[in-house]
């Protein structure tokens, strides 16, 4: 382990800036967006996507730099990625963002590094896709010359209860040194408990489980208001008298929000497509 870490936050939206602040508190970091625009508003304490409040932002420029440039970046050995990760039109995974900033990562790696993923991927997606690359774009390899973990984002935008550093943190890595130091960090600016996962595809399909679970509860909900309608009795009421029995999940019906939760259903479907696996509740 290195006795200094420096870090990189990639990606500045609603995982990565408010990684970034809390970041900048305890570690020297730098936070870089391909998005020129953002990066001047957000120098100047302006965020127009609401993803952290302005005070918050400003503390950490105090100790912390922004950049657009990953040449920037050579004198950091962490790099956290918080990309996005959406679909297209045929609703596929969208995997382009990541790959590109693989690309990027991988020509300023140096021997010792360390990338860890936040962004929502299936199952296999780090082993599969974000480390050939690496490999191939640093001349490199993994748990040789550097190492990857993975550590799911679980922000909830707009809740005010449910902050970064309040919630459970799993993480996962592809050796233990690099475990170690992934809790070492999050402990270091986390108040929540810690979850080891024994290896980074259960991390990530514990991020799906807990999304497309949500996403297959509201959809549930929704049906049975649909038949409670037909019944004319009411739905609301219907929840508060079933979820007076302890194993009960109370969802109540409703539109499917946030950025995952109508999204990571279709990482899922096409991972098992894939693998030849029928989903048929999904």
């Amino acid at each position: 382990m290195k006795k200094e870490i420096n870090i990189a936050v990639i990606g500045l939206g609603y995982v990565g800036l408010p990684l970034f602040c809390l970041l900048s508190k305890y570690f020297p970091c730098i936070g870089i967006d391909k998005d020129t625009v953002r990066v001047t508003q957000l120098k100047d304490g302006v965020d127009y996507r609401e993803c952290e409040n302005q005070h918050n932002i400003k503390m950490a420029l105090q100790r912390s730099l922004l950049t657009s440039t990953y040449s920037d970046l050579t004198e950091c050995n962490v790099f956290f990625v918080c990309i996005p990760t959406g679909i297209d039109e045929n609703k596929l995974p969208e995997l382009e963002p990541l790959k590109n900033v693989c690309k990027s990562l991988g020509e300023i790696l140096k021997r010792g590094d360390i990338v860890i993923f936040e962004s929502t991927v299936f199952p296999g997606a780090i082993e599969d896709i974000c480390i050939p690359i690496l490999e191939e774009c640093s001349s490199m390899k993994v748990n040789i010359d550097f190492s990857v973990g993975y550590s799911p984002e679980r922000i909830n935008v707009g809740d005010k209860s449910h902050k970064l550093e309040l919630i459970p943190k799993i993480i996962s890595a592809s050796n233990n040194e690099t475990l170690s130091l992934m809790n070492n960090i999050y402990s270091t600016i986390l108040s929540a408990p810690i979850i080891q996962a024994s290896s980074i595809k259960v991390a990530e399909a514990a991020k799906m489980y807990e999304n497309v679970q949500r996403d297959v509860l509201i959809a549930l909900a929704n049906e049975f208001s649909s038949f409670c309608d037909v019944e004319g009795i009411n739905i609301n009421e219907v929840t508060e008298c079933a979820a007076s029995k302890w194993n009960f999940a109370k969802v109540y019906p409703g539109l499917v929000g946030g950025h995952c939760i109508g999204v990571d259903t279709y990482y899922l479907l096409q991972r098992a497509k894939e693998k030849k696996h029928q989903l048929n509740i999904i």
